[in-house]
């Protein structure tokens, strides 16, 4: 009954001795060592994977054939080539024609299986680009197109990807290998536009890293004549383009016939 309860909580003693003490406290100390080990043994993994995972970003300048190497948090290999094409380069005259970026912004779908002779500028600038890398030998063809950005304007967060076997099938079909060219002289007319990559895997929010993980982010100048190579099938964007407009030219190394030319 309710009186017995109270009865006998009121009557009970306690017994309370330092050896009963002790034996509490180890009772409730060793799990609590336990947990501080695994917290512990997490963060050692964590640091350590890290070490594995975290790529370098190879700065390199063609005029001066010197190379510069930087820790990067990005995970995947990152190469970015200043000056890539010289100076006297007729493809590099070609591309200071600004009605030439303009047209290639509006085609829909270019593509260039890498074997046959480049038929325009864009696919003699994608041999010029991959034709150095293990990429070109390993790839069915090349996915390019061109990229106009205003001021105002910014590419938001995304994975490049086989855009019909994602839309048809649900399935993500990612490149080997991307590669973006700043092709186009702004002449200092030209601010914003970075391009911002994250140390994420595709299943995680890459906005986390536009504030609490910003130091996370390798963020790369869209400057004159740079070259820039990096992992595509992951997260990445262009931030706010301030002032002018950025060109850009980009181009993927694919593993397989996209959808669209498969099927037709």
């Amino acid at each position: 009954s309710t009186d017995d309860n109270k009865k006998s909580t009121n009557t009970t003693e306690i017994p309370f001795s330092i050896s009963h003490l002790s034996s509490n406290m180890s009772d409730f100390a060793a799990p609590l060592v336990l947990a501080i080990l695994a917290i512990f043994m997490s963060a050692i993994v964590k640091y350590m994977q890290g070490l594995i995972d975290d790529a370098k970003i190879e700065v390199r300048d063609n005029d001066r054939g010197t190379t510069q190497s930087e820790i990067s948090p990005h995970n995947s290999k990152t190469t970015i080539i200043d000056n890539f094409l010289d100076d006297g380069n007729l493809l590099s005259k070609k591309l200071q024609d600004k009605n030439k970026w303009l047209e290639c912004h509006e085609i829909e779908y270019q593509w260039w299986d890498g074997k046959s002779e480049p038929k325009n500028m864009w696919e003699e600038l994608s041999k010029e680009i991959w034709s150095s890398r293990p990429e070109f030998h390993d790839a069915v063809g090349f996915e390019y197109w061109c990229n106009v950005v205003k001021e105002g304007q910014e590419l938001p967060w995304h994975i490049d990807k086989d855009e019909d076997a994602m839309r048809e099938f649900n399935k993500l079909v990612t490149p080997l290998f991307g590669a973006v060219y700043y092709g186009f002289n702004h002449d200092g007319q030209y601010d914003g536009g970075r391009l911002w990559l994250p140390y994420a895997e595709r299943d995680e929010d890459p906005r986390e890293f536009e504030s609490l993980r910003k130091n996370e982010l390798t963020e790369i100048d869209a400057n004159f004549n740079r070259l820039v190579y990096f992992n595509a099938s992951l997260w990445h964007r262009v931030s706010d383009v301030t002032s002018g407009v950025r060109y850009t030219f980009a181009v993927n190394a694919l593993k397989t016939l996209p959808k669209r030319l498969a099927s037709a």
